[in-house]
């Protein structure tokens, strides 16, 4: 995982009251990655979870084969939140990310974003899917 330097200038951006660092993305498919440092780019993330419906999903063997990427969260401090994304239309209109804790685990939060941050994520992940 590689982490990079947000602009000290830069308007902090929080999730679950942690300061982020960075976004990192990786697609499973093309294996291209991308980490978002920009205020912008990471809002496109928070407020996309935090508006989205929740809920608390079941990760089996059907589902972790339609994965599309990896994404980690690390905040200042140097911790990180592992989450998956599923893009389950071509447009980008229904964007699922879900937070796994630990690789073993199989019960997983789910956050299903709304059209609009859907389509948000999308377009800062197209370039990789």
């Amino acid at each position: 995982m590689v982490t990079t330097q947000r602009d000290p200038n830069a308007t902090p951006v929080f999730f679950e009251q942690k300061e982020i660092k960075d976004i990192h993305v990786e697609s499973i498919k093309t294996k291209k990655t991308r980490t978002f440092t920009e205020t912008n780019d990471l809002k496109a993330f928070t407020v996309g979870m935090e508006a989205a419906e929740k809920g608390d999903l079941l990760l089996d063997e059907d589902g972790s084969d339609l994965i599309d990427c990896e994404m980690w969260i690390t905040f200042q401090d140097e911790s990180y939140k592992k989450y998956f994304i599923w893009i389950t239309d071509k447009e980008g209109k229904d964007v699922m990310i879900a937070y796994q804790r630990s690789r073993e685990e199989v019960n997983l939060k789910f956050y299903q974003l709304n059209k609009d941050n859907s389509e948000k994520v999308y377009n800062l992940l197209k370039e990789i899917l």
